[in-house]
Formats: C-alpha cells, structure tokens, sequence
C-alpha cells in the first residue's frame, strides 16, 4: 500500500505541473485570442468605412476636375470683349461653379465624418485591448505570485528528479517573458492609442472648420445669384442699357480714383521708413494659399498701358492675386483688425467693394479688397494664417481676384471721399518687399 501511494505521488505532482502549466497557457492566450476575434468582429465595419471614405474621395476628385473647367471657361471669357450676353453667361458659369463648391465641401465633411467614426472605432478597439491586456496581465501575475510562495529549495526538495526542478524553472522564465511581451503590448496599444485621440481632435477640428465654411459658401452662392438677378434687372436685358451702366460706372469710378490718388499722394509724404522693419520675405506671410501673382506694385504693364486710365498714371498701389470668388484669405500677420468696410453700398462697382485693414505691430498695415464674405469685426484680435474672409468681384474689378495694399501703418486714414463716402487710404509701399513663406 506504502508503495502503491510513493508510486503515485510523482505521477500526481506531474498531472497538478502539467493543468499548471495548461492554465498559464490558457491565461497568457486568453488576451491574445480575445483581442483575435475583436479584429475580426472590427474588421466588417472598418472595411465598410474605407470603402465609404475612398467613394467620398473618387467624388472630390470629380468635383475638384468639374470646379477646374468652370474656372478656365470663366478666365477665357473674361478676356474676351464685354458684352451683356457674355456677361450673363459668366453669371450662370460662376453661379454653377459656386455650387459645385458647395458640393465640393459638402463631401469633404462627410470625409471628414466617416474618418472620425473610423478613428472612433479604433480608439474603441485599443481601449478594449488595453482592456483585455491588463486583465490577462493580472491573471499572469496572480499565478507568478502563487508559484513564488514556494522558495527555490522547497521547489528542489518538492521534486524527486532534478530535471523536474529545471523544468519548473523554465516555466518561471517563460512566465516572466510573457510578462514582459504583455507590458510591451500594452505600451504599444496606449501610444497607438495617443495618437488616434490626436488624430482625432484634428480631424474635430477640420470637421468643424469645413461645417463654417460650408454655411459661408452657401452665403457667397446667395450674393452670386442676387448680383446675377440684379444685373438682368438693371439692364432689362438690353445690350445698349449695359453699355451705359458701364460708362456711368467707369465715369464714377474716374472720380472716386481722382479723390484716392490725390489723398494717399500727401499721406505718402508721411512715411518715415525709419519705422519700417526692414525689407525681408517672410515678415508678412501670403495672404492665401498657392499665390500666383497676376499685377504687381508701381507702374506695371498693365498701369502704362490699359491701365493708365484705370490708376491715372500713378501705377498700381499694390499686388493683385488670382483668386476665384470664394478663395479663402488669411491674416498675413498677427493684427488687429483696424477696420472693415463695403464701398458697394455707397458707390457701387466704384472701389475696394468689400475690404478689411489689419494693423499689425511692425508698423505696417495691411488691405485686403474686393471680398466676397467678411468673416472678422472690427476691434477682433488676429493670428497670422487666420481666416479672415473669402476673395470675391465686389468693387471695380475687370474680373475675381484678391488686392492687397500694404500701407506704413502711421499714415493709414479712413478717408471721406465725396463721391464714395469713406475709403481705406494711405502711404502705400511695395507688398512684395515683405512677402513671402
């Protein structure tokens, strides 16, 4: 019978050594095969999203080669002679080009929403595995600790054979690697997941930027369409009627450009450019992404020749941009918003149109003119790369495009003109001297 039991306790310490050892494997696993079918239960809904974000993507490209032909229809027909019938024509071909913007956007919010839902399922699924992770991290370490309860040398006594001895010793260093690739997997999960989160607030914030702009979009849209309505209203849809609206409005604009040429020829007198920063690219940053210079500053070749009548021999007062209506513009340098101003409602067609004036502490000053939409008040505080507004075809203007002037900020005036009320005015100097990335 004494035989029978010592014959017997080997074998029953082998089985309890063996369901051990099944259990650590079962515990270490546990998490691996959780997190297994968590991917595979993901992957349904994350393969769904992508192909739902590339759809969106195939659209804007659509929409992005739509938006390009509208814009090259609009630059050929602006250079051809202005007619009431063309004139009509650039209406409907802006308006549609106003709309595909709209839709343009329109997909990019939805983009940007079916991202950050993709993102959420991420963060989710790491947060699970985290999860999972610390559970069967603990489960490994309950065990760890009830096989440290017995010492080394209880461990070398406990075993008959002392190749059982080294064995369960290596089961303690594998335990201990387990450990260590369970603590990897966990940091490795939680900067995953810092970086998803971040992706994220981006994402949050791109998402919230394109609702604004989709909203100022549809208001640009509304303007268009009352400009195009008011056009056929004026005119009665005759071409000798639009003829005279634009002599009356190029005879106006003579006078208004008189009184401007004669102000800002005394305020000129004024700079003194020791309070000037001295001339480098970069101290103003471009007023709007992808800049593409269509008039520079002083007497240009458009000033000397069909342009003398425009700037009266004086030459350009600063740099005009092509900007098609509805381009975002952006603060050049952190500022102040000095002041805002629309000459349309006094002399329309006549002037600046729509324009804002930052005040910025270098002592210059900078005028953004022919908007289409403001998007700042007067007194606002802004940061350089700020939106401020969008380009547009208020004022006079020979088609859409961005005018900034860049005055010495000592000599800015709000100027009362009689035939324009108030205009922006100034001793203008060279944009092109401070501009740049």
């Amino acid at each position: 019978m004494l035989k029978k039991t010592k014959d017997q306790r080997p074998k029953t310490k082998t089985i309890e050594k063996k369901l051990q050892n099944v259990l650590i494997f079962l515990v270490c696993g546990f998490g691996f095969i959780s997190l297994i079918f968590g991917l595979i239960a993901h992957a349904s809904t994350a393969n769904d999203l992508k192909s739902q974000i590339e759809a969106r993507q195939q659209e804007i490209k659509n929409l992005e080669l739509e938006i390009a032909k509208y814009q090259s229809s609009l630059v050929e027909t602006q250079a051809e002679k202005d007619t009431l019938e063309r004139a009509i024509a650039r209406h409907k071909t802006q308006i549609k080009k106003l709309q595909a913007d709209i839709a343009l956007t329109q997909k990019r919010l939805e983009q940007t929403e079916l991202l950050i839902t993709s993102l959420s399922g991420e963060i989710k699924e790491k947060e699970e595995g985290i999860a999972r992770n610390r559970e069967s991290l603990a489960e490994t370490l309950r065990v760890v600790r009830a096989r440290d309860e017995t010492s080394y040398i209880a461990l070398l006594l406990g075993n008959s054979v002392l190749s059982e001895f080294f064995g369960e010793l290596e089961a303690l260093e594998r335990l201990e690697e387990r450990i260590k690739n369970q603590l990897g997997n966990l940091y490795a999960l939680r900067e995953d997941l810092t970086a998803s989160r971040k992706e994220a607030e981006v994402k949050g914030k791109d998402l919230q930027s394109f609702r604004e702009e989709l909203g100022d979009r549809h208001i640009i849209a509304e303007e268009n369409k009352r400009k195009s309505d008011d056009l056929l209203k004026d005119t009665k849809n005759k071409e000798v009627v639009y003829h005279r609206l634009l002599d009356e409005r190029e005879a106006k604009r003579a006078k208004i450009l008189e009184e401007l040429t004669t102000i800002e020829d005394e305020l000129r007198r004024l700079i003194d450019p020791s309070l000037l920063p001295t001339k480098a690219k970069g101290i103003l940053a471009w007023p709007l992404k992808d800049p593409f210079v269509t008039q520079g500053f002083g007497l240009t070749d458009f000033a000397t020749s069909y342009g003398s009548d425009v700037y009266n021999g004086k030459g350009h007062n600063g740099v005009d941009f092509r900007a098609p209506i509805g381009t975002p513009l952006y603060a050049a340098e952190d500022g102040t918003i000095k002041a805002i101003g629309n000459t349309d409602t006094v002399c329309p067609g006549g002037s600046y149109g729509k324009w804002i004036i930052i005040d910025h502490a270098n002592n210059l000053s900078t005028l953004y003119a022919h908007l289409s939409l403001i998007k700042v008040a007067s007194g606002q505080a802004v940061k350089r790369g700020d939106l401020i507004g969008y380009s547009g075809r208020s004022g006079y203007v020979t088609g859409p495009h961005l005018h900034l002037t860049v005055y010495a900020s000592q000599t800015f005036r709000l100027a009362q003109t009689i035939h324009c009320g108030k205009v922006p005015a100034g001793g203008y100097i060279d944009p092109l001297d401070y501009l740049g990335s």
